[in-house]
């Protein structure tokens, strides 16, 4: 005989049968083998429905004859009731003798059945697998139910993720509104006040009111760079900054971020100097304005603790596999040097080296978090190597794409003073040897001069080819005798060649001596600024520049005599309209001025313009919507030039007015050089009457 399992050692059985002798018999027979069993009987099929309800028997034996209510009625409705459905039932009779009333018992809704008269063995064994099955039913309904509870559970948590996702979103979109919104009310006065400033400036003044503008300029641009640094450090806070991907020149973004410095480093009499590895490609892709930020954060710093000396850019470059690379810059100056026990204190936010009250320089303790952030966020790392009073070294390295070599064609056009020999005539070894290192790090070829002209007229027979460029000191030209001018001009008349000078800013007898009849290209002051020597190289050197015009670098007339536009201006703001007619009056060109989106689609209707520069907020109709007006409305013909003027500085901005039509784009507060470079962009097109 078998066993019964241990969790069927207590069962709970119903007998049914109206012969007390059968219930009895069943009853003895069933606590034999589970001794600890509960006996239920019931006389009856109605007494059985009653009881099924109360005892929850594991199993029904229930009899097929019987009065009133057979065994076939009975089991047919305890398979109807929800509650009783699922208690097996083991039918007993003496009349499913044949196999048609088997199967009448089974089609009745047994679940097994056994014929009188049974052998004991085989009614237990009939017992012990039911029993087993409603065991390992009732097992399954109860992981059933645990799923399901789980099930319940784990969507009532989806539910509130997808509610925690949607508060995160909308604080996310409120915080990134804000910052839109913020970034936009402070960037307008921003522009008012700079751009104003700066038509001031180049208005005629006296000492003091010259002064004052500059003060106020440049008080103006400190509140900028501190509105610029908190809100970067609230958009890195939120997740909001996403970077971009573009081919940019390396070397123009550097010469850029020190041309932005200059002012401050002339201030102090401090020379800046920058090189790029020779095996570094001219071309990158990467996101060019957030470099532009890290390095005029690190320039700027430099310039702040230095106060005699230098500022040095160093750019390296290494393959990491053949369509990217890692870019290493290192920026060191001469300055006052860093503390080793407060080096900690350096990429903290709000933090400085010097936390006192009492403490020389100003600054938000920004700059370098929000650098140290950036350069993570473009796959590098920052770090600092510093000695108190021997200045100090930030390097920092990101990743950036390197395009295909159809690309560096596309895009790159190969420097003008790659290759180009100049001659260096320095009273200063030191300054002239230094000079040359700057000179040979851009792939030029300095020809070392001595410090006297003694030797001139010997130097430029002998130099085969003969210099295109000579970088001279005005003391040494002062002291030139009549025949060693008399070499120099025989030279440019015979090459071609530029004459630039070297003096230093503020020098008694700083104006360039009378030397007729040579040409004297540009002045450069010490101490050289290498951007400015750079851009001055490049202009002189360019093909097919004349020395007029690179002497002063300036076109002949205003930018609107070379390059005529008729120009539609659609701004709101009554300053930025003045700041924006007043840099355009200052090129030479007039602008139509429309105040909303509406008005331009008007104005557009009724003439044709060359150019729009388009605000982006404006009532009625914003920018973007009156791009994508124009785009979809206008026929070919008479579609404009359309620059995006914004206040905002939100990542993504640029490709939103890109995406709506728009083809280019400038950021407030405007510059006058960003304008002028971005109207030089706008084609020319034959003029169309409207």
């Amino acid at each position: 005989m078998d066993t019964a399992v241990t969790s069927e050692a207590t069962p709970v059985f119903l007998l049914v049968d109206d012969r007390e002798e059968g219930r009895t018999f069943l009853a003895r027979l069933l606590h034999f083998r589970y001794p600890g069993a509960r006996m239920v009987e019931a006389a009856s099929g109605i007494e059985a429905l009653a009881r099924a309800l109360d005892a929850a028997p594991d199993l029904i034996l229930l009899d097929a004859l019987m009065p009133e209510m057979d065994g076939f009625e009975t089991c047919r409705k305890l398979k109807a009731q929800a509650e009783t459905a699922a208690i097996p039932v083991l039918m007993v009779s003496a009349v499913l003798t044949d196999s048609e009333n088997r199967i009448s018992g089974l089609a009745s809704g047994a679940d097994s059945y056994i014929c009188k008269p049974f052998e004991n063995d085989e009614l237990l064994a009939q017992v012990n697998a039911m029993l087993r099955i409603r065991h390992h039913e009732q097992a399954l309904r109860a992981q059933q139910r645990v799923l399901e509870d789980e099930l319940v559970t784990r969507r009532r948590i989806e539910q509130d993720l997808v509610e925690a996702r949607q508060t995160a979103e909308n604080a996310a979109l409120a915080k990134s509104e804000f910052l839109a919104n913020m970034s936009h009310e402070l960037r307008t006065p921003m522009n008012g006040v700079i751009g104003l400033t700066d038509v001031l400036l180049d208005t005629e003044l006296d000492a003091e009111q010259r002064d004052l503008a500059s003060t106020i300029k440049t008080s103006g641009e400190t509140l900028l760079a501190v509105i610029n640094d908190i809100l970067d450090f609230s958009k890195i806070e939120s997740g909001r900054l996403e970077l971009e991907s573009r081919p940019f020149r390396l070397r123009d973004l550097v010469i850029h971020a020190l041309n932005l410095i200059q002012r401050q480093a002339s201030g102090k009499e401090l020379a800046l100097f920058w090189e790029i590895e020779s095996r570094t490609p001219p071309l990158v892709a990467g996101d060019e304005i957030r470099l532009r930020q890290i390095l005029s954060n690190l320039l700027s710093n430099a310039i702040k603790f230095t106060e005699r000396g230098e500022v040095r850019i160093h750019v390296a470059f290494c393959d990491l596999d053949h369509h990217n690379g890692e870019l290493h810059f290192a920026v060191s100056d001469t300055g006052i040097g860093i503390p080793a026990e407060k080096m900690n204190r350096l990429f903290r936010s709000f933090s400085q080296v010097d936390a006192s009250t009492t403490r020389q320089y100003g600054g938000t303790g920004l700059g370098l978090a929000i650098s140290k952030q950036l350069t993570e966020l473009m796959g590098g790392r920052m770090w600092v190597e510093s000695e108190p009073g021997r200045g100090s070294t930030f390097h920092f390295t990101i990743r950036v794409r390197v395009p295909q070599l159809d690309e560096q064609g596309r895009h790159d056009t190969h420097s003008a003073v790659f290759g180009r020999r100049i001659l260096l005539l320095d009273s200063d070894d030191e300054a002239r040897g230094r000079l040359a290192a700057l000179l040979t790090s851009w792939e030029m070829k300095p020809i070392l001069g001595g410090t006297t002209l003694d030797l001139i007229e010997a130097l430029l027979l002998r130099q085969q080819p003969a210099p295109e460029a000579i970088l001279l000191d005005e003391f040494l030209l002062r002291a030139a005798r009549p025949e060693q001018v008399a070499a120099l001009h025989r030279w440019q008349t015979a090459h071609g060649g530029a004459l630039l000078l070297l003096h230093t800013a503020g020098a008694q007898g700083a104006a360039v001596p009378d030397v007729a009849p040579l040409h004297v290209a540009a002045q450069i002051s010490r101490p050289v600024s290498a951007s400015n020597l750079f851009d001055i190289l490049s202009r002189i050197l360019a093909p097919g520049n004349t020395q007029a015009e690179a002497g002063t670098g300036i076109p002949a007339g205003p930018l609107a005599h070379q390059h005529p536009l008729r120009i539609l201006l659609a701004e709101d703001n009554p300053v930025n309209q003045k700041v924006a007619i007043r840099m355009l009056e200052r090129m030479g060109y007039q602008a139509t001025i429309a105040s909303t989106g509406a008005d331009v689609l008007m104005a557009l209707k009724q003439q044709y313009y060359d150019l729009v520069l388009m605000d982006l907020q404006m009532p009625v109709l914003d920018g973007l919507q009156a791009t994508r007006q124009i785009r979809t409305e206008f026929p070919a013909d008479r579609q404009p030039y359309i620059i995006a003027l914004t206040a905002s500085a939100l990542v993504g901005d640029r490709d939103k007015c890109i995406a709506a039509g728009m083809n280019d784009y400038l950021r407030k507060p405007i510059r006058e050089l960003d304008l002028r470079a971005a109207l030089g962009r706008c084609p020319r097109v034959a003029e169309k009457s409207a």
